[in-house]
């Protein structure tokens, strides 16, 4: 029964052991504070117990990832300033700036690091150490609750993961953010929203930042946001690096921080892992840049290469939508009937009309067929479907609908993911492959995703577009 504190460090060069001040200085702090609680006579549940008891420290460490690539850009830029010694190397060094250029490499570097093509693997090692000590305390059943150090960029890159994780419906993470105390330090919060704007404070149990407000790095972010309280930290310095530095030994940070995981274990906010926490596999865009626009995932350029067989194996919300499709059903019809002896699955799928007046229109786009030749294919297909609703093995809810209207692209949607399927614009043999564009369901209401949906729910609900032509109930 524990407060997980993870640390996380930000910018400038670090070493595993960064956090070590600051855990032995909370150390001290809980100490002192449990010790005056245990004077209480009707303070029972503080007996006994000690500071190890309350808090596990989990330091997160990436400062390694592009580390390497940071350095030798920086030695490729300016090969002068190594390799040479005594009064010729101080006065490349005095020219070129180089006390100076060395703070930029190691700070703006790291930022630079951060939001370009180190971005994922950076998240995905911070993730990787976030979620470990997660599934420990799920796997024992254990009660407890969080407490989110994170200094400078660190804190971007926790609050970039969080929301994410929020963003696409990760499982149990939207009831686990209720019991998580964000305490940030020296943070630039406030300028990233300029590139990511999901910062929601509210949805956290308390937030705290520090920042000296000489500390060029940090930004104030109750001004911004009224959930967060912005406190003062006090340090005689006119060096820059120092006061952006100065929070980790910093007595007032620590007894924050011991104060906050008190507060969790005396308010019962130290409780047993949600339901279903864990239990999903975090989808890729959480570890992408910043957030994908509209919900856009990824650019499949051969339809072919889809992985229907899993995406049937795993969904039970699916949504399709084609001209017929006789190929597709062909190769799928195993997969597809795998899906419907699922009882959960709710399987909704939309083929064109043979008597939609767009027959003549696809006749003539898909060259050399008829209109009489799109029919015909199309009341196969049908029959195609028909067989596997008819099919003893089926247990989900089949609906088979027809289009009247034109239907000018494909549509696979599997739970939250859908896949945009374009009808190229040039006369061709209907076999042609073209590309797929993937998209998944967001938070936001108008996200891609949200509007396909909402369009697609009014098309099957309006007689002019669409009617349903046969449907088959769950068997229970």
């Amino acid at each position: 029964m524990a407060t997980l504190c993870y640390i996380i460090h930000g910018i400038g060069a670090q070493t595993p052991d960064y956090s070590a001040p600051l855990q032995q200085g909370i150390h001290r702090k809980l100490t002192k504070l449990l010790r005056k609680l245990q004077k209480d006579p009707n303070a029972a549940k503080w007996k006994g117990l000690n500071a190890a008891d309350l808090v596990r420290y989990e330091p997160i460490f990436y400062a390694n990832i592009g580390a390497a690539e940071q350095n030798n850009l920086y030695l490729r830029i300016f090969p002068e300033l190594f390799g040479t010694r005594g009064p010729k190397k101080l006065l490349q060094h005095a020219l070129k700036f180089a006390f100076i250029r060395d703070l930029s490499i190691n700070l703006i570097g790291d930022v630079f690091t951060y939001i370009g093509r180190f971005q994922e693997p950076i998240k995905r090692r911070v993730f990787k150490d976030f979620l470990e000590p997660l599934e420990a305390q799920v796997k024992a059943g254990q009660p407890f609750s969080i407490v989110i150090v994170a200094h400078s960029l660190g804190s971007i890159i926790l609050h970039d993961l969080l929301s994410n994780l929020m963003r696409y419906h990760v499982q149990g993470f939207q009831s686990l953010v209720s019991r998580i105390s964000v305490i940030t330090m020296g943070s630039p919060i406030s300028l990233f929203s300029l590139v990511n704007d999901d910062l929601a404070p509210k949805d956290f149990l308390s937030w705290v930042n520090f920042i000296h407000y000489r500390d060029p790095i940090a930004f104030p972010i109750g001004r911004l946001f009224k959930e967060v309280k912005d406190v003062p930290v006090r340090r005689l310095s006119w060096f820059p690096v120092s006061l952006h530095t100065c929070y980790w030994k910093s007595g007032k940070v620590h007894k924050a921080i011991a104060n906050t995981i008190i507060e969790h274990h005396a308010q019962n906010v130290v409780q047993l892992p949600p339901p279903g926490l864990l239990s999903q596999e975090a989808p890729v865009e959480v570890f992408q840049s910043f957030r994908a626009v509209a919900g856009f995932s990824t650019y499949i350029s051969d339809f072919s290469q889809l992985p229907f067989k899993d995406l049937f194996a795993n969904a039970t919300q699916i949504d399709i939508v084609l001209v017929y499709g006789r190929t597709w059903i062909g190769d799928n019809a195993l997969h597809i009937a795998k899906a419907l002896s699922n009882p959960q699955t709710v399987m909704r799928v939309c083929t064109l009309s043979p008597d939609s007046p767009a027959v003549p229109g696809l006749a003539y786009h898909f060259d050399g067929i008829t209109p009489e030749e799109v029919k015909k294919r199309v009341e196969e297909i049908t029959i195609s479907w028909i067989k596997l609703g008819d099919d003893s093995g089926r247990k989900g809810h089949l609906k088979l609908f027809r289009f009247s209207n034109n239907i000018n692209h494909s549509i696979y949607r599997f739970d939250d993911l859908l896949y945009f399927v374009p009808r190229s614009l040039w006369s061709n043999k209907i076999h042609s492959s073209p590309p797929a564009l993937v998209y998944r369901r967001t938070s936001d209401s108008d996200d891609y995703f949200a509007w396909i949906m909402r369009n697609f729910e009014r098309a099957i609900d309006t007689p002019h577009d669409a009617t349903l032509f046969r449907e088959w109930p769950a068997v229970t």
